[in-house]
């Protein structure tokens, strides 16, 4: 701290986050062996109530407000050689070491480095437990004059030269020096001290005043009533948090994570109450809000407030040895504290408060602003066309009902009959019953828009959902690459086409995002935290989960398999917790998705064999893994092999492997042609194109191109270039066992899913070609995965610049460059921002962008008048496929009547089912596009929808700038009788 002070504590610590101190284990390394650079401090060690754990209590002057007792560290144990503060600065330095720390102190308030973590402004005062005549001895990691090396936790605010000189020349009285009581007090309190606006403010008695109502109207009562349970304990930060962590950082972490507590929060019990078919409102609010409350609470007191920062690679790349052995045959020590000097500079400097609170005030705003964007331009789609419409329906139905399965209502068509079904687009018929081929976590979700305002409440949910999932990218922006760079994150995604495509209707991959991008933010907290095991735990839930969103998302969750099993063989408290919560997540979602519909696990693409399979090798790989880490011979053997030649150089090899792989998606369209089944969809879309049709294409080989288009090539370059980073580095850290500033532990299982999850999807997109369609695939990891790679190199390069003396304007202008040049490709596609006119009017109406462009307009009020057009006590009989795709679920779901679809519209058939009809006591509805297909059947036919609206482009080569518009028509006729609307 600045006035000289370091008592350094052994137990109740204040440790920097990501890094290793003295008594800490490394990762790979057990927790009571020593680290191979560190000498084993088993033998000097002072007996455990010799430790000094806490403070004195402080007596404070009159000015000072008074402190709750949350706000001080515990009393030290009576006879404890530390509770007496010898004279001088309290640890025995002279006072000219005490003005040596202050002038260095004062220089780095003047020259911060704009690192990742923050603090608080607090003091990080630590007590040393050694005896006195072990202090004598620096321990490891000291300075060339025997004095312990300062990190920039062990500063607090400005203190001037003047008082320390003074504090260092105190005799010894026993009076704790001034550093004693700034360290108890909080960053405001300090500085309403220091001006002295408290002795002000009490002259006119004002403070007594307001202190006693404050008392009297709030304080007592409180504790009379609420706060004698206690509940003003959960919310606060656990030990070592509380003394360490930068509020706005904090507070930063614990926004950006609401949105996976939230999702999380709702999705389990919503399992559970529709698998026993009791999914209903009143069950639901009881268990969800107090679950989301509880974990919210919980989560908040785990979370850290700094994060190693991004020019901490150098720490981890340039200092480790790979040839180096463990000093004592422990574990090998991955994460053992540098020798002195090896610290990174990010790491030696405080970054900026404001850097955390810009970025939570940015993160919040960009959210907020693309919520209301998205509900400005919302585009619902109820009408069965494609997988929106059928999520639309999903909901609807269990908001409804409740229950699944969906019945088929066969005996309202007097039976089964030749030439009837009842599956439709997205729904599946099971027996006698029809169930939804789609995941159930959107659905469920949705339903709760449905309880608060039916149709329209549902609709809203969609822009919220794609706005907390860019607030869940900000977050693992902010942990990885720093506070004051969640906002570009956070605005580079949000003006994407696919994000702003998959945000206005009912689409699972905004869900599968927040869920994805929010259980990592969790899990690289946990590497941060004092509390490991809750972070891990419930970010690994979060992961697994994502599979409610979609089964084939499970491909992109394979590296959770091998990450968890090297922290499991570096003996981290986050492996098992991790894995647990992970595999929960998964055999729940499967479980339910298997459970709600048979055939879903079937229908994933790539198929589920082909991913069990590919788990199944990462398990056995993984498990030789930790098998041969676990065995001490088997794990100096595999030491002597990584550190020598060919398999030391496996970083690089890994770094040069990401670019080569992204180089060969390049050239790939120049290569391959991508084939599969025929399809006369993609034959169609390339005769209104005019290209060469071929129904096989699937246009796969060309997916790297379709990131180019929405996200531009600065992001592409730069997301290339920090996913061989790091690659580099975190390969780096395995082969060696050194991990000092903690920078690839946060970023290994980040890296893993992005890079993994990027040439899975950009390799075999599995999906229909057209865009912007296929453009959702992109969504839940490779465009954010890409920005989040792209600002952490913007940030590595600024931290950079600003280490070798970059001034602030430079380093402004910089990053504003950065922002700029990532910001513009996807913004000009989003909001046609043309660099020349074009001088087809056509092109140019063409080149207008997607930003404010709606479809689907009129779908609700479509439905609403075809639910009223159809006779009471009616069955429906849909003559046609295109009919039967978008309305077939809506009659039966929405209109709640037995609809039933013709696959052979021979005459005889038809009639047939019209008497089984009339047999039921119920009348014949035929419902058709066109009436001529209704007028072999003797009623008149009169059309009850006719709706032309707007729909999303179907383009194979080129991105989408506009929609197209589209037709609804449908016709009834009644058999029998006049048709009369209910």
């Amino acid at each position: 701290m600045r006035l000289g002070l370091r008592l350094t504590l052994r137990q109740n610590g204040n440790k920097p986050a990501g890094s290793q101190t003295e008594d800490q284990s490394a990762v790979g390394q057990g927790e009571d062996q020593p680290a191979a650079n560190q000498p084993d401090e088993r033998q000097n060690a002072t007996p455990a109530e010799d430790q000094t754990e806490s403070f004195p209590a402080v007596s404070m002057p009159g000015d000072v407000p008074t402190l709750a007792h949350e706000e001080y560290l515990p009393s030290t144990s009576a006879g404890s050689e530390t509770e007496k503060w010898p004279a001088g600065s309290g640890t025995g330095d002279d006072p000219a070491d005490v003005e040596a720390d202050v002038r260095s102190a004062e220089d780095e308030a003047t020259g911060q480095h704009a690192g990742n973590g923050a603090g608080d402004g607090s003091a990080a005062v630590e007590t040393d437990g050694r005896s006195e005549g072990e202090a004598a001895d620096p321990p490891a990691g000291s300075g060339a004059d025997g004095k312990p090396a300062i990190t920039h936790e062990e500063y607090v605010s400005a203190v001037s030269l003047e008082e320390a000189r003074a504090a260092a020349s105190k005799s010894g009285d026993g009076a704790p020096p001034p550093g004693a009581r700034t360290a108890v007090l909080s960053g405001l309190a300090r500085q309403w001290d220091q001006l002295g606006l408290g002795r002000r403010w009490d002259q006119f008695g004002l403070g007594r005043r307001a202190g006693g109502l404050w008392q009297r109207g709030v304080v007592t009562p409180w504790q009379r009533t609420i706060g004698r349970l206690g509940i003003s304990r959960l919310w606060q930060p656990g030990p070592g948090v509380r003394e360490a962590a930068d509020p706005g950082a904090r507070t930063l972490a614990l926004v950006t994570a609401m949105p996976v507590i939230l999702v999380v929060a709702w999705l389990v019990p919503g399992l559970l109450l529709l698998l026993v078919h009791a999914f209903l409102p009143a069950p639901m609010v009881l268990i969800s809000v107090p679950l989301a409350v509880a974990l919210t609470i919980l989560v908040a007191r785990e979370l850290p407030g700094r994060w190693p920062a991004p020019d901490a690679v150098d720490g981890t790349t340039d200092t480790a040895d790979p040839g180096a052995q463990p000093a004592t045959g422990a574990q090998p020590a991955t994460g053992a504290q540098p020798a002195t000097g090896a610290r990174s500079a990010g790491a030696q400097k405080r970054s900026r408060p404001w850097a955390a609170w810009w970025g939570l005030l940015g993160t919040v705003a960009v959210a907020a602003v693309f919520a209301v964007w998205q509900l400005m331009e919302n585009s619902p789609q109820f009408i069965v066309s494609r997988d929106p419409g059928a999520f639309a329906q999903f909901a609807y139905w269990i908001a409804d009902h409740g229950s699944l399965p969906i019945p088929t209502s066969a005996a309202a068509f007097g039976g089964a009959h030749p030439g009837l079904t009842f599956a439709s687009f997205g729904f599946v018929t099971h027996g006698v019953a029809v169930v939804p081929g789609l995941a159930p976590g959107l659905p469920i979700v949705l339903a709760v828009g449905m309880w608060a305002h039916g149709v329209s409440g549902a609709v809203v949910l969609s822009p919220l959902i794609g706005a907390l999932a860019i607030l869940a990218v900000a977050g693992l922006t902010a942990r990885l690459a720093g506070p004051q760079w969640a906002p570009a994150g956070a605005l580079l995604l949000a003006i994407t086409v696919p994000e702003i495509y998959t945000s206005r209707s009912a689409f699972s991959d905004t869900l599968a995002q927040a869920l994805l991008f929010g259980g990592l933010a969790l899990v690289v907290d946990s590497f941060s935290a004092r509390r490991r095991i809750t972070l891990a735990s419930l970010g690994g839930l979060a992961l697994g989960l994502t599979v409610l969103a979609g089964a084939s998302f499970l491909l992109l969750l394979l590296p959770v398999i091998v990450v968890a099993g090297a922290l499991l063989a570096g003996r981290k408290p986050q492996a098992i917790p991790l894995a647990a919560g992970w595999l929960a997540g998964v055999v729940v979602g499967l479980a339910t998705d298997a459970a709600l519909d048979p055939s879903a696990l079937s229908t994933t693409t790539p198929s589920f064999r082909v991913i069990g399979a590919l788990a199944a090798g990462l398990a056995v790989v993984t498990a030789a893994g930790v098998a041969v880490a676990m065995i001490g011979p088997a794990r100096h053997s595999a030491r002597k092999l990584l550190a020598a030649r060919p398999l030391r150089w496996l970083p690089e090899a890994g770094a040069t492997l990401v670019i080569l792989a992204g180089v060969g998606l390049v050239i790939r369209p120049y290569l391959q042609k991508v084939h599969g089944p025929a399809s006369p969809y993609v034959a169609a879309l390339q005769r209104l194109e005019g290209l060469p049709v071929d129904p096989g294409r699937l246009y796969a080989e060309s997916s790297v191109y379709w990131v180019i288009w929405y996200i531009g090539v600065p992001v592409l370059l730069l997301g290339l270039i920090g996913l061989a980073m790091v690659a580099r580095m975190c390969l780096r850290a395995l082969i060696t066992w050194r991990d000092p500033t903690g920078a690839a532990r946060s970023w290994v299982l980040p890296a893993s899913i992005i890079g993994w999850g990027l040439f899975a999807v950009l390799w075999q997109p599995g999906t229909v070609p057209d865009q912007p369609w296929a453009s959702r695939q992109l969504v839940p990891v490779v465009l954010p995965g890409l920005i989040v790679l792209a600002v952490w190199v913007a940030a590595w390069m600024i931290g950079r610049a600003h280490a070798r003396g970059a001034g602030r304007t430079a380093i402004a202008l910089a990053t504003a460059c950065f922002v700029i040049a990532m910001g513009v490709p996807p913004a000009a596609i989003t909001f046609g921002i043309e660099l020349s006119q074009p001088a087809d009017p056509a092109t140019r109406l063409a080149l207008s962008g997607l930003a404010f462009r709606t479809t689907g307009a009129g779908e609700v009020a479509a439905v609403e008048q075809l639910c009223g057009a159809i006779p009471p006590h009616s069955s429906v009989v849909l003559l046609d496929k295109v009919a039967a795709r978008a309305f077939a679920q809506v009659i039966r779901g929405t209109c709640g009547v037995p609809a039933g679809i013709v696959t052979d519209t021979a005459p005889g058939n038809v009639s047939a089912i019209i008497g089984g009809i009339e047999r039921a006591g119920r009348h014949p509805a035929l419902l058709a596009t066109k009436a001529a297909e209704l007028t072999p059947y003797g009623a008149a036919p009169r059309e009850i929808v006719n709706l032309t609206t707007q729909q999303d482009a179907h383009l194979l080569t080129r991105p989408p700038t506009s929609t197209w518009p589209v037709r609804y028509s449908l016709w009834i006729s009644q058999p029998g009788g006049t048709a009369v609307g209910a």
